[in-house]
């Protein structure tokens, strides 16, 4: 179909027209996004003064719970510290690290050591470890190494805990002099 219109005039109606319409979506944009704020609105100031006295609620009980619970736990912790005098104080406590750095040193893998018990007595330090061992042969290397260790007397293994090939649950005992 051919143009009546002249070229000139043809680009100027073609320009008005893409102008019309891009005027006639961002109107539409505008009015979209108008409604959509005054919609929204009383929805955004409602949730915001709901969440307001929430946190006004739970902050006040936190402060009443919190008072409450600190007066109950300040006469347990009372009650407990008055059953703790009763029982005598020792001079000083038991120094876990001197026994836990040697035992780290005789450590070996495919040992796992579950429970530990320390006994502090005028002499030594008697202690007692409880644990699982992959291989009979690694349970009898670490009860070398540990007998090997100038720190440890006495390290003793019952012959009954050496009848498991695999996975043999172990109990030590063995003593540590003062330092």
């Amino acid at each position: 179909m051919s143009n009546v219109l002249p070229h000139r005039e043809y680009v100027n109606v073609k320009r008005m027209m893409r102008m019309r319409f891009v005027t006639a979506g961002l109107l539409l944009f505008f009015y979209t996004a108008t409604i959509a704020s005054v919609a929204l609105f009383p929805s955004y100031v409602s949730l915001r003064v709901k969440e307001k006295n929430v946190n006004d609620q739970l902050t006040e009980i936190k402060k009443e719970d919190f008072s409450k619970e600190s007066a109950s736990l300040n006469i347990v912790v009372q009650d407990i510290n008055a059953k703790l005098r009763a029982f005598p104080q020792t001079p000083e406590p038991l120094p876990s690290e001197t026994v836990i750095a040697p035992l780290l040193l005789a450590s070996h893998p495919g040992i796992s050591i579950t429970d530990m018990s320390m006994t502090k007595n005028k002499e030594a330090i008697d202690i007692v470890l409880q644990g699982t061992s992959r291989t009979r042969e690694q349970l009898v290397q670490f009860v070398d190494a540990l007998k090997a260790r100038s720190e440890f007397t006495g390290v003793s293994l019952p012959l009954s805990q050496l009848v498991k090939d695999k996975n043999a649950a172990f109990t030590l005992s063995f003593s540590m002099a003062h330092k």
